[in-house]
């Protein structure tokens, strides 16, 4: 246990006994209905609330009337809780974290925004546990969506990754499948050109990622091969809607443990190819295929390099 930790237990045993006996006393002279006169100024809150909730003071409980009381109360209070847990993400004041978006249209152009905070592992430096010792991701991102033609719109934006705390080997939970790195800050650019008009509807879209923290967590020099790209169409044929990108990520672009699992099995320092078509058969249900022919210098345990990592998914999906 650390000095930090044995001071505050010190400190709540103090606390403890020495509110033991006063507390005790209050206790008494409240269930004998004397309570002291410093508190006697609550007595008409105390009457109204009596009211409000229907309690007679002066009744008796029976054991049957205490249960059910009981089971009701904790009936309420699982409740609220469930409530809290479910509605966190949009309840300020998050604890593990706090994010917020912006929308503003000005005619056909659409500005957009979005920022937060997000405590991604605890008390990584074990000097205690508070949110200054918490592994946290600072997220930043902003862009524009407007008209270039009347059959053309585009989308132009950039997102910044960065983390605080990330010291004394705290992103090693989340290094993996293929990085050499221990740093990360991610610059990511993004576009998307939806164009109509065409005898098929069709999106062109691209993505470019560098982590301009990367550090080899061996030597702590310039971890290199830092950068990932991503492009691609969308179409829809007859109904049968088509997906296809090509993309290149580097060891240390991006975080290993946050990649695409089913792309390369997950790993960086991959390349290839991503094909998907999904039709609507219902209303509420589609069938779909996607298939990965991706390469990659990581995947293999014998460090080979180029080692084929195909994967075919058959999805069928409901929506309610």
């Amino acid at each position: 246990m650390t000095a930090n930790g044995t001071l505050q237990l010190g400190l709540y045993l103090v606390a403890l006994i020495g509110l033991a006996w006063p507390l005790g006393l209050y206790m008494a002279r409240v269930y004998r209905d004397d309570a002291p006169g410093f508190l006697r100024w609550l007595r008409p809150t105390e009457n109204a609330l009596y009211r409000l909730c229907g309690v007679k003071p002066d009744d008796d409980m029976p054991w049957t009337r205490y249960a059910f009381a009981m089971l009701a109360f904790n009936l309420m209070g699982f409740l609220a809780v469930y409530a809290l847990q479910r509605l966190q993400v949009w309840l300020p004041l998050n604890p593990e974290g706090l994010a917020a978006s912006y929308t503003k249209k000005d005619g056909t152009t659409t500005f957009f925004g979005t920022g937060g905070y997000f405590v991604l592992k605890d008390a990584v430096d074990s000097e205690g546990y508070e949110i200054d010792n918490d592994l946290g991701m600072y997220q930043l991102q902003g862009g524009v969506a407007f008209d270039v033609t009347d059959s053309a719109r585009w989308t132009l934006g950039a997102s910044l990754y960065d983390f605080n705390n990330d010291k004394y080997g705290s992103t090693s939970s989340f290094r993996a499948n293929g990085n050499t790195t221990d740093k990360f800050g991610l610059g990511e650019i993004f576009t998307q050109l939806d164009v109509i008009g065409l005898p098929l509807p069709l999106s062109l879209y691209g993505q470019y990622v560098q982590n301009y923290e990367s550090r080899d967590f061996g030597t702590f020099e310039d971890g290199g091969e830092d950068t990932a790209f991503l492009v691609g169409f969308r179409t829809n044929i007859a109904g049968v809607s088509f997906d296809y990108n090509y993309r290149d990520v580097e060891a240390n672009a991006v975080v290993g443990g946050f990649t695409d699992s089913d792309f390369a099995v997950g790993y960086t320092n991959s390349s290839g190819h991503k094909l998907k078509l999904k039709y609507d058969f219902m209303k509420n249900f589609s069938i779909g295929a996607t298939y990965f022919m991706a390469e990659s210098d990581a995947v293999s345990s014998q460090k080979l390099k180029n080692v084929d990592a195909d994967t075919l998914h058959l999805d069928l999906e409901a929506k309610f």
